[in-house]
């Protein structure tokens, strides 16, 4: 079964698989971080103690732990947008879903909750949640979308993981 493919060909089976080592790693390795850094949308050296790829290295997921917050950078080789979804039950399926994207001059950001196992995956705010994330940006450089963005650990919605 190879999954429904994503705009830069990332099938979802790949995703979630990623999706669910990152899970791990958050629980057995949540390091914090002694520099918060800055969300300016580039990923630097060294920025994030804890990283993953997928997609032989056209998928990086980067993150740490400061306080309270969870700081994610999200890098992928597409001029178009990247997500990361967050625990999924099957597929895309319940997965708590961050999207960023480069459009118009302007960045974007949008929280997700995944209703299907292959979308649609509609705002948090639609389904009763609330928008969680604090503060983002979003690059687009060199043919990669890097999307930047903290959230509360512990958002108290229902719609987050």
């Amino acid at each position: 079964m190879s999954g429904a493919r994503s705009p830069n060909g990332l099938s979802s089976v790949v995703i979630a698989s990623f999706i669910g080592l990152l899970l791990l790693l958050l629980t057995v390795a949540p390091a914090v971080a002694d520099n918060p850094g800055s969300i300016d949308g580039i990923i630097e050296d060294g920025e994030y103690p804890h990283n993953a790829t997928a997609a032989g290295g056209d998928f990086e997921l980067h993150w740490k732990v400061v306080d309270d917050q969870v700081h994610f950078g999200v890098k992928g080789k597409t001029n178009g947008w990247v997500a990361i979804g967050l625990e999924p039950t099957a597929f895309m399926k319940d997965a708590d879903m961050y999207f960023g994207w480069f459009a118009g001059g302007e960045t974007h950001a949008n929280d997700a909750y995944a209703t299907g196992n292959f979308g649609p995956h509609p705002k948090d705010t639609d389904q009763g949640g609330t928008f969680d994330i604090d503060e983002f940006n979003v690059t687009q450089l060199g043919g990669w979308t890097t999307f930047e963005f903290i959230r509360q650990l512990d958002t108290g919605d229902s719609k987050d993981h």
